[in-house]
This record gives C-alpha cells, sequence and structure tokens, in this order.
C-alpha cells in the first residue's frame, strides 16, 4: 500500500528548493513561537524537525508518528544533537488516538499538516484537549484551499478553521503562509481572546487568496510560456523529423538498391564460390592421379634399376669366374710348355714365353681394369639408387607437404567462405560490404 512521506526536514533544510524552502522555514518558526508553555506534545512529528528545535530551547518534547521510517529518521537526527537536547526529546512511532501517556498532560500540543490527512478531525481536537493543561494551546497548520494529494482527506478554508472550535476551545489566531493556513486554538479562560469576522481577518483571507491566485497565475503564464516554447520546439522537430523522413527514404531507397546490388553480387559470389569447390575437387582427383601416376612410374624406376644391378653383379661374377679360368690355362700351359723346351732351345721358349706371358698379364691387367670399371659402375649405379631413393622420399615428401597445405588452404578458404557469408548475411556485415564498395568506387579499385 502507498504510504504518505513528509520529508519536512529535508525541506526546512534546502534540499527541495531554496524557494519552498522559505516557506516551510516560515510555517515551522511559527509553530514554535506559538508552542507555548514547557511540555509540548508533537502529533504528526514526521522527521522530528520542530521537537527537535523546540528541544533545543530546553522544553520538553514528546514526538508521536503512525510511520516507524518516520521515527527512525526522527531518532538519526537527534542522535547527532547535544545531550542536554537528547535528554529533553522523546520519539514514538504511535497512533495518536490510542496514545498512552498517562497522568501526563501538556502546555501546547501540535498538529503540524495533520488533520488534511483525518476523515474525523474532531476526535483528534477532543483527544487533543483531554490532554491540555489549563490554558494549553492546539497548534494547527494545513494546506489552505484545495491541494490533490493523495492522502489528502479533506479541503479546509477560513470557515473550516473557525469550525474547529468547541465549547471549550476557541480560535484564538489565524495565520495565512500562501497556500497553507495556520490556527491557534486555545483552552476557553476568563481571560482568553478569540478571532472575530472582521475587516482585518477578511482582508488577510483575500491577501491570502490574491497570494494563491498570484502564484497560480504565474504558475499559468510559466506554463502558458513553456507550452509555447515546447509548441516551437515540437514545430522545429516537426520539420527536422519530416526532412529525417525524406532523408531516410532517400537513404532507403539507396540502401534498397545497394542491397539488391549486394545480393546480386553475393549470388555472383555464390556461383564463383560453387565452380571453385567443383574445380578444387577436379583438382583434387588430378591431383590424385598424379599422384598415384608419379608412385607408380617411381616403383618402376625403382624396380629396373635393382633388375639392373642385379644383372651386373651376375655379369661381373662371370667375368671372375672366366678371369680365374683364364689365368689357371695361362699358367698351366707355361708350365707344360716350359717342361718341354727344358732341353731344347730352352732359353728362346722360355724368351718367347715370358713374352707371351706378358702379353697374357697385360691381357689380366685390361680385364682388371675393365673389372674395375665394372665395379666403379656398380658403385656408381648404387650411389644413384641411393640418390633416387632419397628423391623418391624428397618427392613423396614434397607431395605430403602439398597435399597438407592443400587441405590448410581449403579448410582456410572453406572457414573464410562461412564468414563470408555470416557476413553477407548480417546488418553490420550489409554495412560493411557497402562501405568497402563505396571505398573502393572512391580510392579507384583500391
Amino acid at each position: 500500500m502507498k504510504k504518505p512521506l513528509d520529508r519536512i526536514t529535508d525541506a526546512y533544510f534546502g534540499e527541495l528548493g531554496e524557494e519552498f524552502s522559505e516557506k516551510v522555514r516560515n510555517r515551522i518558526h511559527w509553530i514554535c513561537e506559538n508552542a507555548k508553555g514547557e511540555t509540548i506534545l508533537d502529533v504528526g512529528c514526521s522527521q522530528g524537525i520542530i521537537s527537535i528545535l523546540l528541544g533545543r530551547e530546553g522544553k520538553k518534547v514528546i514526538g508521536v508518528d503512525l510511520l516507524q521510517e518516520a521515527i527512525d529518521y526522527a531518532n538519526q537526527m537527534l542522535s547527532n544533537e547535544e545531550n542536554v537536547t537528547k535528554s529533553l526529546v522523546e520519539f514514538r512511532s504511535a497512533n495518536f488516538m490510542h496514545l498512552d501517556v498517562g497522568d501526563q498532560t501538556f502546555d501546547s500540543i501540535i498538529f503540524g499538516e495533520v488533520l488534511e490527512h483525518i476523515t474525523d478531525p474532531e476526535r483528534f481536537i477532543n483527544k487533543a484537549y483531554s490532554l491540555l493543561n489549563d490554558n494549553g494551546s492546539i497548534i494547527i497548520t494545513l494546506p489552505f484551499g484545495i491541494n490533490d494529494y493523495f492522502d489528502h482527506k479533506k479541503t479546509y478554508y477560513l470557515i473550516d478553521l473557525l469550525k474547529l472550535a468547541t465549547e471549550n476551545l476557541v480560535v484564538q489566531e489565524i495565520k495565512f503562509f500562501g497556500k497553507w493556513v495556520g490556527a491557534v486554538l486555545k483552552k476557553k479562560g476568563k481571560e482568553t481572546s478569540t478571532v472575530s469576522i472582521n475587516e482585518e481577518l477578511i482582508s488577510r483571507l483575500e491577501g491570502a487568496f490574491y497570494s494563491v491566485e498570484k502564484d497560480l497565475w504565474q504558475q499559468i503564464r510559466n506554463n502558458e510560456q513553456k507550452i509555447k516554447t515546447l509548441e516551437e520546439k515540437l514545430k522545429l522537430v516537426s520539420a527536422d523529423i519530416e526532412k529525417i523522413k525524406s532523408a531516410a527514404s532517400e537513404q532507403v531507397k539507396e540502401k534498397n538498391t545497394e542491397l539488391n546490388t549486394l545480393k546480386n553480387l553475393i549470388i555472383e559470389k555464390d556461383n564463383k564460390i560453387n565452380s571453385l569447390n567443383i574445380q578444387v575437387e577436379e583438382s583434387n582427383k588430378e591431383l590424385q592421379m598424379v599422384k598415384e601416376s608419379f608412385q607408380a612410374q617411381l616403383d618402376l624406376k625403382e624396380k629396373e634399376k635393382e633388375e639392373t644391378i642385379e644383372s651386373l653383379r651376375t655379369k661381373l661374377d662371370l667375368m671372375e669366374q672366366e678371369k680365374e679360368e683364364i689365368v689357371n690355362t695361362i699358367y698351366s700351359q707355361i708350365n707344360d710348355k716350359a717342361q718341354e723346351l727344358q732341353n731344347s732351345q730352352k732359353d728362346e721358349k722360355i724368351k718367347e714365353l715370358t713374352n707371351q706371358l706378358k702379353q697374357k698379364e697385360q691381357i689380366i691387367a685390361k680385364l682388371q681394369q675393365k673389372d674395375k670399371e665394372k665395379t666403379n659402375q656398380i658403385t656408381e649405379l648404387e650411389k644413384q639408387v641411393i640418390i633416387a631413393k632419397k628423391e623418391k622420399i624428397q618427392v613423396q615428401e614434397t607431395l605430403y607437404e602439398s597435399y597438407t597445405k592443400e587441405e590448410r588452404l581449403l579448410k582456410s578458404y572453406q572457414t573464410l567462405l562461412r564468414k563470408y557469408r555470416a557476413l553477407s548475411e548480417s546488418k553490420l556485415g550489409k554495412l560493411t560490404l557497402t562501405y568497402w564498395k563505396k571505398r573502393r568506387k572512391v580510392m579507384g579499385g583500391k
């Protein structure tokens, strides 16, 4: 349920505007001036400013309010006061109609802007009267005239204040504060004065009406000036809106044209991408075929080299066997010839055989040279085989690296393709593509 909140202390210290604060201070000071005597009951004390001000003057004060939040705030304010003031002021959260103060009575009871919240103010007045000392006073302040605060139950004019008087209470003073009014009700005694409806009171009443009407008239003028200013601003804003609408319409047309162009470009790019995908797939197939063909050629060359080496080794073994047979045959012939020629022409035959031996040795040397050449050829072929194997390994590694790079490029291309599609479909992407398109136009394709 919405609660009526009163920020009287904030207003008193100027936190709600200086002009409003001055009016609040005038009412509070008038209340304090009329709170006669030493014992005061502050009904509806709110944030406790009146009770504290009276406590500072050495008066014993009890402040009562229905809202616990208000009492908590008042106690917080009181905690900042001197000890002597703290000893004189007490705050209670209570309903005034059920307030129990025992046999205690008061010299003054304050209703600071309370009765307008009550549907039956006479009950409160009677309760207050029962708590008054002889010659005691009730000080009242109220909104004067219409005030549309949600918790106000009653509107007060002068006649309503005068009606608060009873057989035992008289209206001793009326005070006008512009949109507020104050009254002092005094316990009737032999020398108690009372307010009379005379020319002076009517003059002050009319002065109050004049003050209220003047404020209202000034508010009306201010509001009319504000309305005029707002209407002028509205015209300017409307003109700006029309300009913006017109510019926006043109921009929308341009954006639609650019959007259609971008859509066509995207379709064209998608077609190119699909074409590139097909080309990539075909290239992959061709690359696979080349790999398989190259591998088959390498395997065939390696097999041929192995067969050639094996054939050369076989031939070398045969040449070794032939060489041994020839050498054995020559030595056998020499021995045979030497035996035959021991007795006749021994020296000449020996010489001739020696020459033949030299020739045979030359033949053997040539055969050895050929054997050495064959061995070198075999060694060279073995080196070539090793080199071919290394080249094969290098080619395989190069093919593997090329294939790996191609896979990375394909993945990167697919990632860029996804990003491009996501970018081209987002609002930011469309704006970015539009920006780069215009930039290329301005920069000449850069």
